[in-house]
């Protein structure tokens, strides 16, 4: 593997947020505090719009990093803003009330980016998250912009609406910037995503960023920005050498060289309009090029594991014969170890008050053990003929028999499994052992992925298409991006100690069932959900 995709595996491998520990009220006023100051580094009396707004991508990052309980806060953002630093010109009635309104557009747009039918990824992990990111960017500046330019046209001298479509135009495009060059970068920041770029990169790219500005300082006392795409060049390398997330950090640094060089000028040696549609051209083509650089990495390594998978498969020969011989093997083991545990039962059933957790025990691993027998025969069953021994059986207690089976590995991991259900008894067609076995291995698999303190919620409800979805969701590390994008691969695991079959079986038992396994990370961890059809719509 070469030390590139070696560096983009660690910039790809989920991790928990930073702050995602903090209290939720201690985020928040976090997110106020930088709204509030950003907004006021952005601000020069004398150039009107400005720059670009740099509070524009806090939404963003506050609520695709640490989830939709945060909408209402973003919804105060402008307002405690306003009130803090006081800066506008127009009557506070109009400030107020054009301040909510931009919260209110804000809270709407975030809530149409999550949206589960828009399949968004707020890590940001392909080029499609990038892209729809932008549309949603596009559409916010539009409605902030709309929103100012009327309320300023609203209280003009002239006594009716008059709109300035420069200052339109100025403000749309410095919104639109502090959206795609913040939220890109905090994101990133927050899952700590920034190792593409060795130490040696980051002192040469970062040096040759810096050198460049001074360079066009020293050397053009007029028109400070007439060779402004010079930046291009290291943004682009970087971008190449490190992708989307080191172009990110270097346009920041861009970013911020240009407010301080920005606030140091008169305002008849900067043109505004100009260095905004630069650096907004200069922005999406470093962002989109280094989204192609992770995407052709991520494309590489899923083939290449595909080609370890068949390689692998190919010395175990298939399943089916690996699920006859397992059950040759154990299958007359199990019938003696449950003939020893029945009548160890039988023994203690009469014997003193004091063997009686004795016998319960016993009574308990006669029942496990016939568990076990019956699951490896239904297994051989699927594999050999495709089929499954169908009945009614009610969802619901499915799932609580497997979290109840799993409640050992939960309690020694110091996890917490919450079971809710949205509406009442979820009757499906189904085989209860395998279907058991599927959550089961979802319980497990995040488990595993967390440590002490781990949260695990399942939630089972009725969908829109008649079916019954369960969702398991935890706040672990999340899912790795080629699990997300593709089919999982059989025989493939990124457990060191795991052989790759579970989450290929899982999706095996689900399809046989005529349901629909979906992977995807959630805010704060994974959020994987078997969709099954309801007994009505499959007949009795």
């Amino acid at each position: 593997m070469s030390e590139q995709e070696t560096l983009h595996e660690k910039t790809t491998r989920p991790v928990q947020p930073l702050l995602a520990s903090l209290p939720p009220v201690v985020t928040a006023l976090l997110y106020l505090a930088a709204f509030t100051g950003l907004d006021g580094l952005a601000y020069r009396p004398d150039i009107n719009p400005a720059l670009l707004l740099l509070n524009a991508g806090l939404p963003y990052i506050l609520v695709l990093t640490f989830g939709k309980r945060y909408v209402p806060v973003v919804l105060l953002g402008p307002l405690v803003s306003e009130l803090v630093l006081d800066q506008s010109t127009l009557p506070r009635i109009v400030e107020l009330t054009r301040d909510l309104i931009h919260g209110g557009w804000s809270v709407l747009i975030l809530t149409m980016l999550l949206d589960r039918r828009l399949k968004f990824d707020p890590a940001l992990g392909s080029q499609r998250d990038l892209l729809v990111l932008f549309g949603m960017a596009l559409l916010h500046a539009s409605g902030v912009t709309m929103i100012d330019t009327l309320a300023r046209g609203s209280v003009s001298a002239a006594g009716g609406l008059a709109v300035d479509w420069r200052y339109a135009f100025d403000h749309w495009v410095a919104y639109l910037l502090g959206i795609v060059m913040m939220a890109p970068l905090g994101i990133f920041v927050l899952h700590r995503r920034w190792h593409g770029l060795s130490p040696a990169d980051w002192t040469m790219h970062i040096g040759s960023i810096l050198i460049l500005f001074a360079g066009l300082m020293v050397f053009q006392e007029t028109q400070p920005f007439h060779s402004f795409y010079i930046f291009s060049l290291p943004l682009l390398w970087m971008a190449v050498r490190g992708g989307i997330e080191a172009a990110s950090i270097g346009l920041a640094i861009t970013q911020a060289g240009l407010i301080i060089t920005a606030r140091s000028l008169p305002d008849a040696e900067l043109d505004v309009p100009s260095l905004q549609v630069r650096l907004l051209v200069l922005t999406v083509m470093a962002l989109v090029i280094g989204a192609l650089v992770v995407e052709r990495l991520r494309i590489e390594r899923q083939l290449r594991l595909h080609q370890e998978a068949m390689e692998r498969m190919a010395r175990i020969a298939s399943m089916s014969q690996l699920t006859s011989s397992i059950a040759h093997e154990i299958n007359q083991p199990l019938m003696a170890a449950g003939t020893y545990a029945r009548n160890a039962a039988r023994l203690l059933e009469g014997a003193a008050p004091e063997t009686r957790p004795a016998y319960e025990s016993a009574q308990k691993a006669a029942e496990q053990i016939a568990r076990a027998g019956e699951v490896v025969h239904r297994l051989k069953a699927l594999f050999k003929v495709g089929k499954t021994m169908h009945r009614r059986v009610e969802l619901g207690a499915i799932v609580a028999r497997a979290r109840e089976l799993s409640l050992p590995l939960l309690q020694a991991g110091q996890v917490t499994c919450q079971l809710a259900a949205e509406a009442g008894p979820a009757r499906i067609m189904g085989d209860p052992l395998q279907l058991e076995q599927v959550f089961v291995n979802l319980i497990q698999n995040a488990i595993q992925a967390m440590g002490a303190g781990g949260q695990i919620e399942i939630t089972i409800g009725p969908s829109r298409d008649g079916r019954f979805d369960v969702v398991v969701a935890d706040n672990g590390p999340g899912l790795p991006q080629e699990l997300i994008d593709g089919v999982p691969i059989p025989f493939f695991s990124t457990k060191d100690t795991g052989i790759g079959v579970g989450l290929a079986l899982t999706r095996t038992i689900v399809e046989a069932h005529d349901g629909k396994l979906t992977l995807r990370n959630g805010p704060q961890g994974a959020r994987i959900t078997v969709s099954l059809p309801s007994a009505s719509k499959k007949g009795p």
